[in-house]
């Protein structure tokens, strides 16, 4: 449909009458129904968390520019993950495969329980972690897949890792632990910026 100016003018009249609408609600002694509540800040996307300079520093190796990458999330939560890699082969101490850095967010009222469910499998499988307290209460470091994972708040999960399959730390002088609590320290700070 073509637009006009009397078009534009009717529009204009409406708005300001559904606007007086509520003047008139306001000063009158009627109850009106509850706003809505406010809706929570928009996440910001994994790439955004960390600079490619920022990730080539925590680990002391260049890195190309993350990637964003696509994952699965549980139900009411959104997930988001960015993906570098280093710019030489090897550099994880692995013959010709690029060290690998990831980090991933979840987002939803399931943040929580996703955490919960991510230690339960772990207890079942044995699997060695330990609390961050440096990070909080809510942050474990994941000892063999070089994982740290902390809420941030009750609706935001981080995940910071090094891809363990890209890493062999009999070759290559990198503390792990070291680097991704690091990580998470810069990048938790741009996830819950408003």
């Amino acid at each position: 449909m073509k637009r006009t100016p009397m078009h534009a003018s009717i529009v204009v009249a409406s708005m300001l009458g559904l606007l007086v609408g509520f003047g008139a609600l306001a000063a009158a002694d009627v109850p009106v129904a509850a706003a809505a509540p406010p809706q929570p800040a928009k996440t910001p996307t994994a790439c955004s968390l960390l600079t490619t300079r920022e990730v080539s520093r925590v680990l002391g190796i260049k890195m190309h520019p993350g990637k964003p990458r696509s994952i699965p999330s549980g139900q009411g939560l959104t997930s988001d993950r960015c993906d570098w890699e280093s710019t030489e082969k090897r550099a994880g101490g692995i013959s010709g495969t690029p060290l690998q850095f990831n980090v991933v967010t979840f987002t939803g009222k399931g943040a929580r329980e996703q955490l919960d469910g991510l230690l339960a499998k772990d207890d079942a499988a044995g699997i060695e972690y330990h609390a961050v307290p440096e990070l909080g209460k809510n942050a474990v470091y994941e000892v063999p897949t070089h994982s740290l994972a902390m809420l941030s708040s009750d609706t935001r999960l981080l995940i910071v890792r090094i891809n363990p399959t890209t890493l062999d730390t009999t070759r290559v002088d990198l503390e792990a632990e070291d680097v991704t609590v690091a990580a998470s320290r810069l990048a938790v700070k741009r996830l819950e910026k408003p």
